[in-house]
């Protein structure tokens, strides 16, 4: 089970990387990392995490022999965090699981390009190559439903809104949302991506309200990539290199943020 993003220490992307401990024997990370799960990952690891204005998704465990040399840059709560000669890779180790390490691999980066006290109004993916870099302007942010549970998180458009025609539910143990419309609005996932979404927490259908109202799920929105300033994790339809619409946690505040793609 998955942790939510971790909020830790992040460098301007200008900012050159701390030196890593090369005489002295590195301090300990201080930290609980929860007993080893029956997936055989530490319970506390987290789903993602920033360095250096990057931000990295955990992409699967790896035996620490097979890694080559890796040098230590610091600590993510109880975790030892490694840079490789490998670009766009960490590792988090645990001294108690002295043979393997927890790959995180890079997701897009956004810079905030223009932001009013600290909420951010416009995002830019930097292109590849000769590809254009994609904008995203701040639109409206969802606010959490009152009939949100401890572990799926609700959001619509407007709390005293009796009829909504989507909801965004996030399952806060595994780091993904579910995107639901109205019985009738949208088509149901294919028995492949409910089978997933069944094994995430979401029910392919969703009936709310006090005059009950059902909504089916239709899409999977995964961890998309971060803002270079550590705050905001975005999501996006699984699948979608260039989707038409991000969503964002930031651990600062309650509603949930949503950019639109210009152009």
């Amino acid at each position: 089970m998955f942790q939510p993003p971790a909020v830790v220490p992040t460098l301007p992307p200008e900012a050159p990387p701390p030196a890593a401990a090369t005489s002295a024997a590195p301090i300990g990370c201080s930290g609980d990392p929860g007993p080893i799960s029956d997936d055989d990952l530490p319970r506390n690891l987290p789903s993602s995490l920033q360095y250096g204005g990057t931000g990295y998704r955990f992409a699967e465990s790896a035996p620490v022999e097979t890694l080559g040399e890796l040098t230590r840059v610091g600590c993510v709560g109880p975790f030892d965090a490694f840079t490789s000669d490998e670009s766009g890779v960490l590792y988090l180790t645990l001294p108690s699981v002295a043979d393997t390490a927890f790959r995180f691999e890079a997701t897009s980066s956004f810079s905030v390009a223009f932001e009013v006290t600290a909420d951010p109004r416009v995002l830019v993916l930097q292109g590849e190559g000769d590809q254009p870099d994609i904008r995203y302007t701040a639109a409206d942010p969802l606010v959490r439903s009152v009939y949100s549970s401890v572990t799926l998180i609700l959001y619509v458009a407007d709390a005293e809104e009796t009829e909504p025609d989507r909801v965004l539910g996030y399952a806060v143990d595994h780091d993904v949302f579910g995107l639901y419309l109205s019985e009738g609005e949208g088509e149901s996932t294919s028995e492949a991506v409910q089978a997933q979404a069944e094994a995430l927490g979401f029910h392919p259908t969703l009936t709310i309200g006090s005059q009950p109202q059902t909504f089916v799920l239709v899409s999977l929105w995964q961890p998309f990539g971060t803002t270079t300033n550590g705050w905001v994790t975005l999501y996006g339809p699984e699948g979608d290199p260039t989707p038409d619409q991000l969503v964002g946690l930031d651990p600062r505040r309650l509603d949930l943020l949503v950019f639109d793609r210009q152009g």
